[in-house]
């Protein structure tokens, strides 16, 4: 997969891809987020990671790994990601793989939607927020804008390396 320089369009490519899967698999609401494949989840990371890994495998093998973290820090030690988007994507990465572990021990099974809203979701959401370490008058929230907050940072990172095509 290394041996050849990715086509030109690829990354326009591997975005079409991206936004596919958000729009047909995790098609995301005010109500309901997807922490896998919607905006800013961990899709996005590992296609940023995979990207790069891509784009700049063949000449630098050493940024090669099937890894998503250890792919991370291979890119930022190469120079190819700052420290800043790094770590970003490093701290993004952790966040989500931790909700996803507290979602499936509070539901007895792997879950990627998350319910913001709704009858009985307040709660749920309260629980999840104190199992992931949120107190206060209202952790549900606090956790809700964190999330929101990792999103968004994680999906502009995303989006500023694949269009990236020097």
């Amino acid at each position: 997969v290394y041996q050849k320089a990715l086509p030109k369009g690829a990354a326009s490519e591997i975005h079409r891809i991206r936004m596919r899967m958000e729009k047909e698999i995790a098609p995301e609401t005010g109500k309901q987020l997807n922490l896998k494949t919607g905006h800013g989840g961990l899709v996005d990371i590992e296609f940023a990671t995979q990207y790069l890994q891509l784009k700049h495998g063949g000449s630098m093998p050493e940024v090669r790994s099937p890894n998503t973290l250890t792919g991370l820090s291979r890119l930022q030690a190469a120079g190819v990601l700052t420290e800043d988007k790094a770590s970003i994507l490093v701290q993004g990465y952790y966040f989500h793989r931790r909700l996803e572990n507290r979602l499936r021990l509070l539901q007895g099974h792997s879950l990627a939607h998350l319910p913001t809203e709704g009858e009985g979701n307040e709660k749920s959401l309260s629980l999840l927020a104190r199992r992931l370490g949120y107190v206060g008058i209202n952790p549900g929230q606090l956790f809700l804008n964190d999330y929101r907050d990792n999103a968004l940072k994680i999906r502009d990172i995303y989006l500023r390396l694949i269009s990236d095509q020097s």
